[in-house]
């Protein structure tokens, strides 16, 4: 059943109740919607709706459609799903804001000025020197740190790039523990397992932070040898143990839990799909490391993950702080996990996997245009809300992008499916994002130029005052997401054979003819920023166009580019 936000009464309600013998379910969609509670941060509060005072002559338009078809499995009830997901409200045209090149540009600035710290070699995520917790100066994965690395390793110049590579070898001499785990929150002096307001009692850390950890460290790898540089051997030795420790958790439970001892090695905390991204660490691992051990276990870890999670329709546990909630951040990372293994083995199961898994990626992201209050921030910078990603359960609100990757496992998956959903859901998800960048000529909330918040607020979880606000300050996790999102992303992508393109970059793209194979665009910057847009053309090196504000080229992509 689809229907619409609201109407002119305010924001529908909708809910659904099966009977005791689950025999029968009832859809109802209430205009408004009249609560007795809504739900908080934390149990329930009274609602404070209240009824519409209805006059004689008053009238109501409730639009919904509904689907009828049959659904042999849980996953076919989700193809459906994400087939038609956009079909009764679809999403307002696109509004180009800032270009992927100016959101690395404004965010480049504020890590090298306001995030690195010379005395700890660190990349941290606050401003050094601040009160901050340990959880909000480093952390190994879920957040930052480990994962922000990469981006500024991508495209930093080569001053960036040095201090990555120090970033690296601290964590690498400092941080590893004797199981070969390694200590995922510190301080930059002390390291401990995990945390939040301190670190936890009995040596947990987060298998979510050490999966994330072992894929991205390799991806820092590839790019270090990509620019002619050589990996040292103590990082590929302590990259060995770790790989080693999941291979050990495996043998000994199999599974890689939630939660295990840093120290020892052992599960504190079991099952979720918090692990996720450990297949794709893993089977990378395999070819790093030349052990064909580590891609059996990628293999079979990642059919227990898509028999015991996405043939239900759900995955658990990505986010640390909500128990084993379901969640989005755990199907991405699954779904990279796949495209890692098909990258590696090249076998259609992980692309049949993933094209299971796809409909609950897209379930968690939104998929039209919120109508926010007036007086709300996000009323204030236009916010259109398709695309942004619900975190989990546990948080009401949608966010800026997916915690903590830029989607390139969904166009890994389009290049090699043509699996329109896939192009269609990261064309929202990527060009959604710099929207929500503060900027010193546009600043969101009380938030510095570079800062983004988590809170894309759909509900009133923390009020209805905080609808469309509540912009506390600056996520490490979305600025991380939103250097992934610019760097690894083409602005881009073209197939010229088939007569395709997609843009993700906050730019327009206008077909003037095809000829033979060959695609003639026409690109246009219409932001008040100048553009250096990264042009991908199957079968041909990626190239930089470059816009002024307000200007429109011509490209052609194909065999020959000569017009």
């Amino acid at each position: 059943v689809l229907t619409g936000q609201g109407s002119r009464f305010g924001n529908h309600g909708f809910s659904i109740e099966e009977d005791v013998g689950r025999a029968e379910a009832l859809f109802s969609i209430t205009a408004p919607a009249v609560r007795e509670n809504r739900v908080g941060g934390i149990g329930f509060q009274p609602s404070k709706d209240k009824a519409p005072d209805w006059k004689a002559g008053d009238t109501l338009v409730l639009n919904f459609r509904v689907y009828a078809f049959k659904s042999p499995a849980v996953k076919d009830l989700l193809r459906r799903f994400s087939e038609v997901r956009k079909d009764l409200n679809p999403a307002e045209e696109r509004r180009e804001v800032l270009p992927f090149s100016e959101v690395w540009k404004i965010l480049h600035r504020v890590y090298q000025q306001d995030r690195w710290d010379e005395s700890l070699n660190m990349y941290c995520l606050s401003k050094p020197g601040s009160t901050a917790l340990w959880n909000s100066i480093w952390q190994l994965g879920w957040c930052g740190g480990g994962q922000s690395t990469l981006p500024l390793m991508m495209q930093g110049d080569d001053d960036t790039r040095q201090r990555v590579l120090k970033n690296m070898e601290v964590i690498f001499s400092k941080t590893q523990a004797p199981s070969g785990l390694f200590y995922a929150i510190g301080n930059g002096i002390e390291f401990g397992g995990f945390g939040f307001n301190e670190t936890f009692k009995y040596n947990e850390t987060f298998v979510r932070s050490q999966g994330d950890w072992l894929y991205m460290a390799q991806r820092q790898f590839q790019e270090i040898e990509s620019k002619g540089g050589t990996v040292p051997q103590t990082w590929m030795s302590g990259l060995r143990k770790q790989a080693d420790a999941f291979v050990r958790l495996w043998d000994k439970y199999g599974q890689f839990g939630q939660f295990v001892d840093v120290e020892t090695g052992d599960i504190c905390v079991g099952s979720s799909a918090a692990g996720a991204i450990v297949c794709g660490g893993l089977a990378l691992a395999a070819q790093t490391l030349h052990t064909p051990r580590y891609l059996a276990v990628a293999e079979a870890s990642a059919q227990k993950y898509y028999h015991d999670f996405v043939l239900k329709g759900y995955t658990t546990g990505g986010p640390g702080e909500i128990l084993s909630a379901p969640d989005s951040e755990s199907a991405f990372a699954l779904f990279e996990s796949l495209m890692a293994l098909y990258e590696i083995t090249h076998k259609k199961q992980w692309l049949a996997y993933a094209s299971d898994l796809l409909p609950i990626c897209a379930s968690w992201t939104v998929s039209y245009d919120y109508i926010f209050p007036e007086n709300s921030v996000m009323h204030r910078i236009d916010a259109h809300s398709c695309g942004s990603v619900w975190a989990s359960i546990a948080n009401k609100h949608s966010a800026p992008g997916i915690c903590t990757w830029s989607g390139d496992c969904l166009l890994k998956y389009y290049r090699a499916t043509n699996d329109q959903r896939a192009i269609e859901l990261l064309a929202d998800i990527a060009h959604g994002l710099p929207q929500y960048v503060s900027r010193a000529d546009r600043p969101i909330g009380n938030m510095p130029p570079g800062g983004i918040c988590e809170r894309v607020n759909l509900s009133d979880w923390e009020g209805k005052q905080s609808v469309g606000g509540n912009i506390f300050g600056s996520c490490s996790w979305c600025e991380t997401a939103a250097l992934l999102t610019v760097t690894q992303l083409p602005g881009l992508y073209v197939q010229p054979d088939k007569g395709f393109y997609v843009v993700l970059d906050n730019i327009k793209a206008q077909l003037i003819e095809t000829h033979r194979k060959r695609m003639h665009l026409r690109l246009t910057n219409p932001t008040a920023f100048p553009a250096d847009v990264k042009v991908l053309s199957e079968g041909e090196n990626t190239q930089i166009v470059r816009l002024a504000p307000n200007e429109s080229k011509d490209i052609w992509c194909g065999a020959s580019k000569s017009n």
